[in-house]
Protein backbone atom coordinates (compact mmCIF):
# COMPACT_ATOMS: atom_id res chain seq x y z
CA UNK A 1 0.00 0.00 0.00
CA UNK A 2 0.98 3.77 -0.95
CA UNK A 3 0.82 6.83 0.77
CA UNK A 4 1.44 10.11 -0.17
CA UNK A 5 2.37 12.80 1.85
CA UNK A 6 1.30 16.57 3.00
CA UNK A 7 0.10 18.00 -0.06
CA UNK A 8 -0.36 15.19 -2.17
CA UNK A 9 -2.91 12.27 -3.53
CA UNK A 10 -4.01 9.20 -4.29
CA UNK A 11 -3.96 9.53 -8.08
CA UNK A 12 -0.75 11.28 -8.25
CA UNK A 13 0.67 8.14 -6.63
CA UNK A 14 -0.36 5.85 -9.19
CA UNK A 15 2.62 6.94 -11.73
CA UNK A 16 5.10 9.04 -9.06
CA UNK A 17 4.66 6.91 -6.37
CA UNK A 18 5.06 3.55 -7.97
CA UNK A 19 1.83 1.93 -8.33
CA UNK A 20 1.93 1.55 -11.98
CA UNK A 21 5.38 0.07 -11.62
CA UNK A 22 4.46 -2.28 -8.79
CA UNK A 23 1.69 -3.71 -11.21
CA UNK A 24 4.01 -4.14 -13.50
CA UNK A 25 6.51 -6.27 -11.16
CA UNK A 26 3.10 -8.40 -10.03
CA UNK A 27 2.15 -6.38 -7.20
CA UNK A 28 -1.37 -5.70 -5.94
CA UNK A 29 -1.29 -2.28 -5.00
CA UNK A 30 -3.92 0.01 -2.65
CA UNK A 31 -3.52 3.61 -3.27
CA UNK A 32 -5.23 5.17 0.12
CA UNK A 33 -5.92 9.12 1.27
CA UNK A 34 -5.53 9.88 5.22
CA UNK A 35 -6.83 12.24 7.37
CA UNK A 36 -5.24 15.45 6.37
CA UNK A 37 -4.49 14.67 2.72
CA UNK A 38 -6.42 16.38 0.57
CA UNK A 39 -8.31 13.73 -1.25
CA UNK A 40 -9.62 13.27 2.37
CA UNK A 41 -9.90 16.86 3.91
CA UNK A 42 -11.94 17.87 1.06
CA UNK A 43 -14.61 15.44 1.76
CA UNK A 44 -14.52 15.91 5.17
CA UNK A 45 -12.67 19.35 6.84
CA UNK A 46 -13.48 16.99 9.73
CA UNK A 47 -10.44 14.87 8.97
CA UNK A 48 -7.17 16.74 9.74
CA UNK A 49 -3.63 15.19 10.26
CA UNK A 50 -3.03 12.86 13.26
CA UNK A 51 0.72 12.02 14.85
CA UNK A 52 -1.20 8.31 15.74
CA UNK A 53 -0.98 7.55 11.73
CA UNK A 54 -0.89 3.77 12.69
CA UNK A 55 -4.94 4.80 13.59
CA UNK A 56 -5.96 5.26 9.81
CA UNK A 57 -2.97 3.04 8.31
CA UNK A 58 -4.71 0.15 10.44
CA UNK A 59 -8.13 0.97 8.88
CA UNK A 60 -6.46 -0.10 5.42
CA UNK A 61 -4.73 -2.82 7.28
CA UNK A 62 -8.41 -3.64 8.39
CA UNK A 63 -9.68 -3.55 4.76
CA UNK A 64 -6.58 -5.55 2.95
CA UNK A 65 -7.97 -7.96 6.09
CA UNK A 66 -11.22 -8.36 3.74
CA UNK A 67 -9.99 -9.35 0.53
CA UNK A 68 -9.05 -12.89 -0.40
CA UNK A 69 -6.50 -10.99 -2.97
CA UNK A 70 -4.20 -10.17 -0.66
CA UNK A 71 -1.16 -12.25 1.10
CA UNK A 72 -1.76 -11.23 4.64
CA UNK A 73 2.05 -12.17 5.06
CA UNK A 74 3.64 -9.86 2.84
CA UNK A 75 2.03 -6.55 2.94
CA UNK A 76 4.44 -3.66 2.43
CA UNK A 77 3.71 -0.03 3.18
CA UNK A 78 5.82 2.90 1.17
CA UNK A 79 5.62 6.64 2.04
CA UNK A 80 6.43 9.77 0.39
CA UNK A 81 7.82 12.92 2.17
CA UNK A 82 5.58 12.82 5.14
CA UNK A 83 5.00 9.08 4.21
CA UNK A 84 8.40 8.89 5.35
CA UNK A 85 6.99 9.85 9.25
CA UNK A 86 3.53 7.40 8.30
CA UNK A 87 5.36 4.23 7.37
CA UNK A 88 7.88 3.90 10.83
CA UNK A 89 4.95 5.01 12.82
CA UNK A 90 2.85 2.03 11.47
CA UNK A 91 5.46 -0.25 11.42
CA UNK A 92 6.15 0.11 14.91
CA UNK A 93 2.78 -0.10 16.04
CA UNK A 94 1.62 -2.89 13.15
CA UNK A 95 3.23 -5.91 13.04
CA UNK A 96 0.83 -6.36 9.81
CA UNK A 97 3.12 -4.55 8.10
CA UNK A 98 6.04 -7.08 6.85
CA UNK A 99 8.43 -4.49 5.11
CA UNK A 100 8.14 -0.33 4.90
CA UNK A 101 9.86 2.11 2.17
CA UNK A 102 10.32 5.46 3.20
CA UNK A 103 11.53 8.38 0.90
CA UNK A 104 12.47 9.30 3.03
CA UNK A 105 12.84 7.75 6.62
CA UNK A 106 11.15 11.46 9.39
CA UNK A 107 11.06 9.89 12.06
CA UNK A 108 10.86 13.63 13.90
CA UNK A 109 8.51 16.18 12.17
CA UNK A 110 10.29 18.98 13.98
CA UNK A 111 12.18 20.43 12.93
CA UNK A 112 13.50 18.47 9.70
CA UNK A 113 10.09 18.83 8.26
CA UNK A 114 8.35 22.08 9.44
CA UNK A 115 11.35 24.35 10.48
CA UNK A 116 12.73 23.97 7.15
CA UNK A 117 9.88 25.20 5.46
CA UNK A 118 9.59 28.60 6.66
CA UNK A 119 12.30 31.22 5.88
CA UNK A 120 11.81 33.52 8.81
CA UNK A 121 12.57 30.97 11.85
CA UNK A 122 11.11 34.03 14.31
CA UNK A 123 7.26 33.41 12.83
CA UNK A 124 7.55 30.12 14.85
CA UNK A 125 7.58 32.63 18.04
CA UNK A 126 6.10 35.57 16.54
CA UNK A 127 3.38 35.09 14.02
CA UNK A 128 4.36 37.31 10.79
CA UNK A 129 1.66 40.60 9.82
CA UNK A 130 -0.42 39.43 7.18
CA UNK A 131 1.59 41.91 4.88
CA UNK A 132 4.33 40.04 5.66
CA UNK A 133 2.74 36.77 4.80
CA UNK A 134 1.78 38.44 1.54
CA UNK A 135 5.52 38.71 0.64
CA UNK A 136 6.11 35.22 1.46
CA UNK A 137 4.46 32.66 -0.93
CA UNK A 138 5.53 29.46 0.48
CA UNK A 139 4.49 30.63 4.20
CA UNK A 140 1.31 32.10 2.96
CA UNK A 141 0.64 28.56 1.24
CA UNK A 142 1.43 26.91 4.61
CA UNK A 143 -0.67 29.57 6.79
CA UNK A 144 -3.77 29.23 5.07
CA UNK A 145 -3.80 25.98 2.54
CA UNK A 146 -1.77 23.48 4.66
CA UNK A 147 -2.03 24.33 8.50
CA UNK A 148 -6.51 23.70 8.25
CA UNK A 149 -5.54 19.99 7.10
CA UNK A 150 -3.76 20.12 11.00
CA UNK A 151 -6.54 21.49 12.29
CA UNK A 152 -5.35 25.45 12.68
CA UNK A 153 -7.59 28.31 11.99
CA UNK A 154 -5.62 30.19 8.42
CA UNK A 155 -4.58 33.19 9.03
CA UNK A 156 -0.75 34.61 10.24
CA UNK A 157 -1.18 33.12 13.84
CA UNK A 158 -1.53 29.66 11.97
CA UNK A 159 3.06 29.16 11.05
CA UNK A 160 3.43 29.18 14.93
CA UNK A 161 0.42 26.70 15.89
CA UNK A 162 1.35 24.59 12.93
CA UNK A 163 5.00 24.16 14.01
CA UNK A 164 3.62 23.34 17.18
CA UNK A 165 1.54 21.02 16.58
CA UNK A 166 4.44 19.03 14.68
CA UNK A 167 6.28 18.45 17.95
CA UNK A 168 3.29 16.03 18.47
CA UNK A 169 4.40 14.04 15.20
CA UNK A 170 7.40 11.48 16.75
CA UNK A 171 8.73 7.96 16.69
CA UNK A 172 10.59 8.01 19.80
CA UNK A 173 11.13 4.60 21.14
CA UNK A 174 9.77 2.60 18.19
CA UNK A 175 12.70 1.75 16.84
CA UNK A 176 13.05 -1.90 18.83
CA UNK A 177 9.21 -2.49 17.94
CA UNK A 178 9.57 -2.03 14.11
CA UNK A 179 11.05 -5.50 13.37
CA UNK A 180 10.30 -5.20 9.56
CA UNK A 181 12.58 -4.67 7.21
CA UNK A 182 12.51 -1.17 6.20
CA UNK A 183 14.09 0.49 3.18
CA UNK A 184 15.27 4.01 3.58
CA UNK A 185 15.80 6.78 -0.17
CA UNK A 186 17.54 10.08 1.03
CA UNK A 187 18.52 12.16 -1.23
CA UNK A 188 21.04 14.69 -0.97
CA UNK A 189 18.94 17.59 -2.53
CA UNK A 190 16.97 17.07 1.04
CA UNK A 191 19.86 18.23 2.68
CA UNK A 192 21.94 17.36 6.12
CA UNK A 193 19.41 17.82 8.53
CA UNK A 194 17.20 15.62 7.10
CA UNK A 195 19.73 13.10 5.83
CA UNK A 196 21.27 13.08 9.61
CA UNK A 197 17.76 12.41 10.97
CA UNK A 198 16.99 9.47 8.77
CA UNK A 199 20.10 8.09 9.38
CA UNK A 200 20.15 7.96 13.23
CA UNK A 201 16.71 6.78 14.00
CA UNK A 202 17.63 4.06 10.71
CA UNK A 203 20.90 3.04 12.64
CA UNK A 204 18.82 1.95 15.64
CA UNK A 205 16.56 -0.37 13.64
CA UNK A 206 17.34 -3.87 14.39
CA UNK A 207 16.46 -6.37 11.57
CA UNK A 208 19.26 -6.78 9.32
CA UNK A 209 17.58 -6.47 6.25
CA UNK A 210 17.13 -3.01 6.27
CA UNK A 211 18.59 -0.68 3.59
CA UNK A 212 19.94 2.36 3.76
CA UNK A 213 20.19 4.47 0.30
CA UNK A 214 21.29 7.76 -0.98
CA UNK A 215 20.67 9.30 -4.08
CA UNK A 216 22.44 11.90 -5.65
CA UNK A 217 22.85 14.39 -8.84
CA UNK A 218 24.97 11.51 -10.99
CA UNK A 219 21.68 9.41 -10.54
CA UNK A 220 19.34 12.37 -11.66
CA UNK A 221 17.93 11.33 -7.79
CA UNK A 222 19.02 14.56 -5.77
CA UNK A 223 15.26 15.47 -5.21
CA UNK A 224 13.27 15.13 -2.88
CA UNK A 225 11.57 11.78 -2.95
CA UNK A 226 13.57 11.48 -5.94
CA UNK A 227 11.33 13.23 -8.29
CA UNK A 228 13.90 14.15 -10.74
CA UNK A 229 13.99 10.00 -11.46
CA UNK A 230 11.09 8.42 -10.39
CA UNK A 231 11.80 5.02 -12.27
CA UNK A 232 14.77 4.81 -10.11
CA UNK A 233 12.87 5.10 -6.66
CA UNK A 234 10.57 2.33 -8.41
CA UNK A 235 13.73 0.14 -8.71
CA UNK A 236 14.83 0.38 -5.25
CA UNK A 237 11.80 -0.06 -3.66
CA UNK A 238 10.90 -3.13 -5.56
CA UNK A 239 14.36 -4.84 -6.13
CA UNK A 240 13.72 -4.84 -2.08
CA UNK A 241 10.47 -5.63 -1.26
CA UNK A 242 11.03 -8.74 -3.93
CA UNK A 243 14.48 -9.49 -1.67
CA UNK A 244 12.87 -9.01 1.93
CA UNK A 245 9.36 -10.41 0.78
CA UNK A 246 10.14 -13.64 -1.47
CA UNK A 247 9.62 -16.65 0.90
CA UNK A 248 7.07 -16.44 3.63
CA UNK A 249 6.59 -13.51 6.55
CA UNK A 250 9.60 -10.79 5.91
CA UNK A 251 10.65 -10.76 9.67
CA UNK A 252 13.43 -12.33 11.80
Amino acid sequence: MINTGGDGTKERMYFSGGAAAGLRRGYNVLLWDGPGQPGTYLEDRSQVFRPDWEVPAGAALDYLGTRGDVDHARIAYSGYSMGGYFVPRTAGHDKRVAAGVALALTPEMWPFAAYSQVKNKEWFTTAPTEDELELDTKAKYIAMEVAPRHGIPAGPGAIPAWGESFKLFSCAGLEETTTCPILNISTTGEGKGWYDNAKAYFDRLPNPKNRFVLTTEDDGGEIHCVRGNSSLAHQLTYDFLDEVLATGPARR
